[in-house]
């Protein structure tokens, strides 16, 4: 049982990292792609 409660938490938190990770991805191309457009206007 306990074992079983160990793998769920660790598979929790790799589950949480990877959203993390992936929303912080996505609002860095976000930026990244504002920023371009802004340079290249001006």
């Amino acid at each position: 049982m306990s074992l079983t409660a160990i793998t769920l938490n660790g598979l929790q938190i790799y589950t949480l990292a990877g959203v993390l990770y992936f929303i912080i991805y996505k609002v860095f191309t976000l930026l990244a792609g504002v920023f371009e457009k802004k340079y290249r206007i001006s």
